[in-house]
This record gives C-alpha cells, sequence and structure tokens, in this order.
C-alpha cells in the first residue's frame, strides 16, 4: 500500500513542490561525474547580484537572480585540492526545484568552466557535512562512496542540527541497505532530542530491516504518543518496510491495536512476509471488523498459498492514500 503521510515540516513542504515540478531522484554517481571538483567547505558570504541572465527551463526562459559565494575547503573528495574558492550561480525566481549554496560546512559538487567554478547539479548542488570521522570508510579514494559516508556522518553526529538531518533523510533512497547504514541510524537516534527526528529514524532503520525497533514502535502507536508525523511515518514503514520472516511474532502487539490503521499496517507486513507462519494471523483477521484489515488478509493468505488473483479491486482504489515523504 502506497501510504500518503502529511508531514508538515520545511523539508516535506520541498518534497511536495519539487514533485510538482518533476525534480529527479539524487543519484550519488551521477552527481559524482558531473562534477570536477567535490568538497567539504564552509560557505561563506552568499550574495545576490540582481538580475541574471534569463535560464531556459524546459520550453521556457524563466527570470533568475545571480549570486555569489566564497568557499573556504575542509576537505577535497575529488579534483584539484584548493583552499579558497569562488562559486557564480543563478537561480529561476520561479521555483523548479534548483537550489542555490547554504551556509555552514556543506559538501559541494562543483564543474569548472574557464576559470570559474559553478555548480554542477541544480537540483543538488550541495548538502550538510560534518568533519568529523565518517567511519571505516575515512581513507576511500572513491568520491562516490566518500559522499556516501559524509551523508551517514552526518546523520550519526551529535553536533548537526535536526534541519541538517532532515536535510539528508529527504534523500534516503541512494543510501545502501547495510550495516554501515543502520549503524549511523542508530548512532542518530541514540543522540537525538527531537521527538520526531526520533520517530523519523526508527522509521528509516524499519525500513532498512532494523527489527529491534518494533517493539518500541508498538509502544508508541499503543499509547498514542507519537508526534503526528512521526506516526505516520512509523505506519508507512511497519506496512512497507517489514519483509522478514522473523518479524511474524513482533508484529502481534500491532495485531491487537484499537486502532484500525495499526492493524492495517500489521496485515499488509503480514502479507508482504509471506510465510506460513504468519496463517493463524492472518486467519484470525478475517473476521476483523476493519475492511482494510481483511482485505490485507485474504492477500497475505492467497499469496501464501500461491493462489494470486483475490486482491480484488486495485489498491489505489480501495485505499484513501496519503503522501510519503
Amino acid at each position: 500500500m502506497v501510504r500518503w503521510i502529511p508531514i508538515l515540516t520545511l523539508g516535506a513542504i520541498w518534497c511536495c513542490r519539487a514533485q510538482a515540478v518533476g525534480v529527479p531522484h539524487f543519484k550519488v554517481d551521477d552527481a559524482v561525474n558531473s562534477a570536477d571538483l567535490i568538497v567539504l567547505a564552509d560557505v561563506k558570504q552568499v550574495r545576490d547580484l540582481g538580475s541574471a541572465q534569463p535560464i531556459q527551463f524546459r520550453n521556457q526562459l524563466l527570470q533568475a537572480e545571480a549570486y555569489s559565494a566564497g568557499l573556504s575547503v575542509r576537505r577535497t573528495l575529488k579534483g584539484p585540492v584548493l583552499e579558497e574558492i569562488s562559486v557564480r550561480y543563478s537561480l529561476p525566481i520561479t521555483f523548479v526545484g534548483y537550489s542555490g549554496l547554504k551556509g555552514g560546512t556543506r559538501m559541494v559538487f562543483l564543474r569548472r568552466e574557464k576559470d570559474q567554478y559553478h555548480l554542477a547539479n541544480p537540483y543538488y548542488s550541495n548538502f550538510p557535512a560534518t568533519l568529523e570521522s565518517p567511519g571505516e570508510n575515512t581513507y576511500s579514494k572513491d568520491p562516490a562512496d566518500l559522499g556516501l559516508s559524509n551523508m551517514l556522518a552526518v546523520l550519526a553526529s551529535p553536533t548537526a542540527s535536526t534541519l541538517e538531518k532532515h536535510e539528508i533523510l529527504r534523500v534516503d533512497y541512494p543510501l545502501p541497505s547495510n550495516e554501515r547504514t543502520t549503524a549511523a541510524l542508530r548512532k542518530g537516534l541514540s543522540v537525538s532530542e527531537d521527538r520526531e527526528l526520533s520517530e523519523r529514524l526508527q522509521g528509516e532503520l524499519i525500513l532498512f530491516g532494523d527489527l529491534s525497533q518494533l517493539p518500541e514502535a508498538a509502544n508508541l502507536l499503543s499509547n498514542d504518543s507519537a508526534t503526528q508525523n512521526g506516526r505516520e511515518w512509523l505506519l508507512y514503514a511497519i506496512g512497507n518496510g517489514v519483509k522478514n520472516a522473523r518479524a511474524v511474532h513482533a508484529i502481534d502487539p500491532f495485531l491487537s491495536s484499537p486502532d484500525d490503521s495499526v492493524r492495517e499496517v500489521a496485515v499488509e507486513a503480514l502479507w508482504h512476509i509471506a510465510v506460513p507462519a504468519a496463517v493463524p494471523a492472518l486467519v484470525q483477521k478475517l473476521e476483523d471488523p476493519d475492511e482494510k484489515v481483511r482485505f490485507y488478509a485474504v492477500r497475505g493468505l492467497s499469496d501464501i498459498a500461491n493462489e494470486y488473483g483475490w486482491g480484488g479491486p486495485s489498491e489505489g482504489s480501495s485505499m484513501n492514500t496519503r503522501k510519503s515523504i
């Protein structure tokens, strides 16, 4: 089930606007290959230089503003080793998903044209960075691996801000599904003092297969103590991310919830797990008062029995969907 989540953070607003204009997904290899220089740098003196030449965007010319910024390089991931860099770029006045430089310590992707550096990717030009050790790949020479290591280091950092961590989580899809990622997410969770960020990290861990987060998620949902955004995110993560057969019994607390939406995602998870051990719980939920719970119970049992075609109407037409961030 696609669960659309109404998260009213600045990052979510950006995501909604970005989706509306068709912003492409961030791909680490593409970002690295398009850049002549990738640095961890302190961004300073971002200046609005006034009107710039119109920018061609698809089939239209958009009015634009010109900007300049100075970078003090702290670490070089790709390209020549420089100490100070001057960067110029333009952004459309109309939002089309392009991003300019933000102040602070950033990972910046640059390309060189003659003697001037410009932003390499108008959509994903820079991300939060930290100079704290990114872990086991500190000495890697692969720029893509170094970039990913920096993103994970930001998530794990005790000093990176909540907004900086949400900026990384906004493009969580290129993060590798491995122990390095889950270790960074666990570290970030252990140092988080923000409830909503903690719930976001718990959901991310569930999506990455960390079943140890299920008891706390069950506690938050059963006690109705999660934030509104965290609740929706945890429901999404459980319904879409729990697929390990070892989770069958860990799902039990969710199945007995008086909340229909909690039981729905629990049975959806059992459907995705699709092992014989899930049959007793699925059979029991055939009598559930909630229609969606019964729907997923039928789907789960039919998939386990290899009798497909019991899904009825498409999920899109049978479910009220909400936007996922």
